[in-house]
């Protein structure tokens, strides 16, 4: 009989939940910046690094002894945890950077260096979301989640959510800034929609793809989570609140006029995700 694992608790999952989506944060502020939309694209810039910063204090508080956590960085040649230890590590170091000198309160570096940073940091933005779903993904002992289509499962997921993030984020700072008229604002909250429209488009497709894989092997385990005890929460909480109620929102956002009422919209979407 299978039963849901008890081992990675809920600070786990704040962990998972923050570094996902202060990395697709910065990742969706990247591809924002690269259609046009520099300065409304600070907002995700700027949240991106310190909320994948928070997210290291509840993987710290599960470990139970910070030392636990130094001696992480210790084996990266063997180790998973030790590579993802180093790759966040990084990420935020070079997020706060970014933040320091490129936007606030030192806005020193040139343009060419600028461009540098970011594509650097969005490589470890990328690389944050996504060994999450190596590392469990490699687990034999757990065939659900022995996958490999789990880190891509894990990029999807993270960048929608850091799109959320910058939606919820820039709701509050744009209306209280009165930006929430620029067509520049709105623009890039119509550009952000259509992505995470496609993006949770595709996530449900990787996932059905997914669950079809690992019910050959952990048929049981499926079943818990489509029409056992967890059904609820999946179906309920992940598939109706996590995808179509933020897709029909991104839409709504989309296609609403331009000002607060695309802001109000894309601020209560950014709750969702």
């Amino acid at each position: 009989m299978q039963v849901p694992q008890s081992i990675w608790r809920w600070k786990l999952a704040f962990y998972l939940f923050l570094a996902g989506t202060g990395a697709g944060a910065y990742l969706a502020s990247t591809l924002m910046d690269l259609f046009g939309y520099g300065e409304p694209a600070k907002v995700g810039f700027v949240i991106a690094a310190p909320t994948v910063l928070v997210s290291t204090l509840f993987l710290i508080a599960d470990l139970g002894k910070p030392e636990r956590f130094i001696k992480a960085f210790m084996s990266p040649q063997h180790s998973w945890i030790s590579r993802g230890t180093l790759i966040l590590t990084v990420f935020i170091i070079l997020g706060l950077v970014h933040i320091g000198f490129g936007i606030w309160p030192f806005p020193v570096l040139d343009a060419q260096t600028l461009v540098v940073l970011k594509a650097l940091t969005s490589v470890f933005a990328a690389a944050t979301a996504i060994y999450t779903g190596i590392l469990i993904g490699v687990v034999v002992a757990r065939p659900f989640w022995n996958n490999g289509m789990l880190p891509l499962l894990f990029l999807i997921s993270a960048t929608s959510t850091g799109i959320g993030a910058i939606f919820l984020s820039g709701g509050i700072w744009f209306g209280l800034t009165g930006a929430s008229e620029a067509k520049e604002v709105h623009g890039m909250l119509v550009t952000l929609g259509r992505v995470d429209m496609l993006l949770i488009a595709l996530e449900s497709l990787v996932l059905y793809f997914y669950l079809s894989i690992v019910s050959v092997r952990s048929k049981e385990s499926v079943s818990l989570l489509l029409s056992g005890p967890m059904s609820g929460l999946f179906w309920g909480g992940f598939a109706l609140l996590g995808l179509l109620l933020p897709f029909i929102l991104d839409w709504a956002a989309v296609y609403a006029s331009v000002g607060t009422a695309s802001l109000a919209i894309a601020t209560i979407s950014g709750i969702m995700l």
